[in-house]
């Protein structure tokens, strides 16, 4: 299993994101591994309408080199991070990927 971090260029709409994607990545990836957890950022429509963050769940790991169309397409599933806290999504992230 693996996952990859949608974020938009810049900042979201949503603080607590914005802090997983800029405080976190790094210590998730050294525990689940970087081919298993990975980011993608994505350019906003406008300044007003900022692309949502999301986490791509994979049965398989996904090729790092993949555009985000193309994650997005093979995604086993997707989950919207609007209004999610930091630490929950931390937390589900940490819980279910493999260690590496």
């Amino acid at each position: 299993e693996a996952a990859v971090l949608i974020h938009p260029e810049g900042q979201s709409f949503y603080p607590e994101i914005d802090e997983l994607y800029k405080e976190d990545v790094k210590g998730i990836q050294q525990q689940k591994g970087k081919k298993r957890f990975f980011t993608k950022t994505v350019e906003s429509v406008s300044y007003f309408e900022p692309s949502p963050s999301m986490i791509l769940w994979f049965n398989e790991i996904p090729g790092s080199s993949s555009t985000v169309s193309q994650l997005k397409s093979k995604a086993a599933e997707t989950i919207m991070l609007g209004g999610w806290k930091r630490d929950e999504a931390r937390d589900m992230l940490l819980a279910l990927l493999p260690d590496a």
